[in-house]
């Protein structure tokens, strides 16, 4: 594997991890604050997918990392649905700042996926 594949296999592995630790984290630096926390991360960690069906050699890559993966994510979603009800729809002091940067995340994510799946 080259150096830009193994750079993109440590993003795809980073985004999941990431979601999975603010999904199952209650409190702390890492947890996240709001159920848009989640929905963000969520979208972050299947943007990460869509990018490493395209850019990571599966042929030099064993399949089975791509198998963690999706048992990884399945983990941080039950931690999601489990943390769901405890959290509020914003957090914070400046809801209309946070909407703002929910939007652009989501749209983001939404472009990002949109060019994987063409």
């Amino acid at each position: 594997m080259d150096i830009f594949g193994t750079f993109a296999f440590a993003v795809f592995l980073a985004l999941v991890v990431a979601f999975v630790i603010r999904a199952w984290k209650a409190g702390g630096k890492l947890a996240a604050r709001d159920r848009w926390a989640l929905i963000t991360g969520f979208v972050a960690a299947v943007t990460g997918f869509a990018i490493a069906s395209l850019l990571i050699n599966w042929v030099v890559v064993p399949v089975a990392i791509w198998l963690v993966a999706v048992g990884l994510l399945a983990g941080g979603v039950v931690g999601a649905v489990l943390r769901w009800p405890g959290l509020a729809w914003f957090a914070g002091t400046k809801p209309i700042g946070r909407a703002i940067a929910v939007i652009a995340s989501l749209f983001i994510g939404a472009l990002i996926i949109g060019a994987a799946l063409i």
